[in-house]
């Protein structure tokens, strides 16, 4: 993100530049009093500019998983002509994928936590304490949601 300017070999400045968040700052020796000074001056301002961008990083698994009211994203329930299923729609690369699992021979939580394992696969997200926690919690709000819906099994 540092680079000499205008040339490597004779170089009167520093540049400082992020792509991502299009800065582009020059840093000459002549406003700092050396080579040395500016440098200085340029790593701080890449360290401000690393601290920005860290807020502005991808968001945690648990954050891409769940909403901030804790329902699990992507999980509904459709009442279909075999009865109560679950259905997962993720967004994957760009593509709404989606599969369902009946309620028929097992237990709503069964079937939402093999949803649930099923998205985090496909989002190459693993399984962790912290998640398992948050799964757990979701799934009462889960239920509370769809209550009419699972009531008709």
């Amino acid at each position: 993100m540092i680079y000499p300017y205008p040339n490597k070999v004779n170089p009167t400045s520093w540049r400082v530049q992020c792509k991502q968040l299009k800065i582009q700052e020059y840093f000459p020796f002549k406003r700092y009093g050396s080579d040395i000074a500016a440098l200085l001056e340029a790593i701080y301002r890449v360290e401000e500019i690393n601290k920005e961008l860290k807020k502005l990083k991808p968001r945690t698994n648990v954050a891409i998983l769940f909403t901030k009211e804790g329902y699990f994203k992507d999980i509904g329930v459709v009442c279909g002509k075999k009865g109560i299923v679950l259905k997962a729609q993720p967004l994957i690369d760009g593509k709404q994928v989606s599969t369902t699992r009946t309620i028929s021979n097992r237990s709503v939580q069964d079937a939402y936590n093999e949803l649930a394992i099923w998205i985090m696969e496909k989002r190459n997200i693993k399984l962790s304490p912290k998640i398992k926690r948050q799964l757990k919690l979701s799934f009462p709000l889960f239920e509370e949601k769809y209550k009419d819906k699972l009531s008709l099994s």
